[in-house]
């Protein structure tokens, strides 16, 4: 009854929108980014280049220290960007590419 009237790709729309916004603000509160940024990077991400757009100002904004002090087992300082950029690469390819596939 709720969804009476309304267009299912608009409905479908908004369920991947608010699907991505809950896995970009997850990441972020994880790896102590800037979820404006990291989202404008899933946005823009193009698996076929290995530089994405958005990369040089999310790692500008990305707070270490604050990532080291909550959480329990961090990586150095020296492993952290580039095991961020492993792990967002693996959640847009895995969680956020797969929901915009449309038949």
């Amino acid at each position: 009854e709720a969804y009476r009237g309304q267009d299912i790709n608009d409905l479908l729309d908004n369920m991947i929108s608010e699907t991505i916004d809950y896995l970009v603000k997850d990441f972020s509160k994880l790896w102590a980014l800037q979820a404006s940024e990291l989202r404008f990077l899933v946005d823009n991400y193009d698996p076929n280049r290995e530089a994405q757009n958005g990369e040089a100002e999310l790692r500008h904004t990305s707070n270490y220290e604050f990532y080291k002090a909550n959480t329990e087992d961090p990586v150095s300082r020296l492993r952290y960007w580039r095991t961020v950029k492993a792990a967002y690469t693996e959640m847009i390819q895995n969680d956020v590419l797969p929901l915009r596939v449309r038949d």
